[in-house]
């Protein structure tokens, strides 16, 4: 077993047959949907901060376009404009990223169970 199987995977394949043995008949698909709600909720801080972001970098897409026209020959310029823009309105656009590479290993952990 490498690190990934024993830190990631086993833990989510223990809780999956935890609440496979806990539900009165056995029944594998409701033990999925629980599962699947359990995973939800213990990641939904995570997900919190990524819609947060998400609705910020919307509300500022019309001061991005008139910004992208203003310097739209200069991409130096160009971008450094929009980290300003994104400093002044308190975005981090790493955070999304950061927010994602968090929640990969568990994906792909779910996805090999």
């Amino acid at each position: 077993m490498n690190f990934f199987d024993t830190v990631i995977v086993q833990p989510i394949f223990n809780l999956l047959m935890v609440i496979y043995g806990l539900i009165p008949g056995g029944d594998f698909g409701v033990s999925l949907v629980i599962f699947t709600l359990i995973i939800r909720i213990l990641l939904w801080p995570l997900i919190k901060k990524q819609l947060h972001q998400a609705k910020k970098m919307r509300s500022i897409q019309p001061e991005m376009k008139k910004l992208r026209e203003k310097v739209k020959d200069n991409k130096r310029l160009a971008g450094l404009a929009t980290l300003e823009l994104y400093k002044k309105n308190g975005i981090s656009p790493f955070r999304t990223i950061l927010i994602l590479l968090i929640q990969l290993p568990i994906f792909l952990g779910i996805f090999r169970v």
